[in-house]
């Protein structure tokens, strides 16, 4: 069997002078534009990782951003 990463294993750790203000500040937005339904089905580019074409579903993204918090 197989060992499932985190998701800070996954998608690696904040940017260098993002500050907790700014995550909140991004979850904010999430959850303001996302219902639960929307933010599993709504795949992006993962934002901080350029060398990456990473997807992620919009709810695994907050979940990162709040286990980084």
């Amino acid at each position: 069997m197989t060992k499932r990463q985190s998701l800070v294993e996954r998608l690696g750790t904040l940017p260098a002078g993002m500050s907790k203000a700014d995550v909140e500040a991004v979850l904010a937005f999430i959850y303001g534009a996302f219902d639960k339904r929307s933010a599993k089905q709504t795949l992006i580019f993962h934002p901080y990782v350029e060398e990456s074409d990473t997807q992620v579903s919009v709810s695994d993204f907050s979940r990162w951003l709040q286990a980084l918090m």
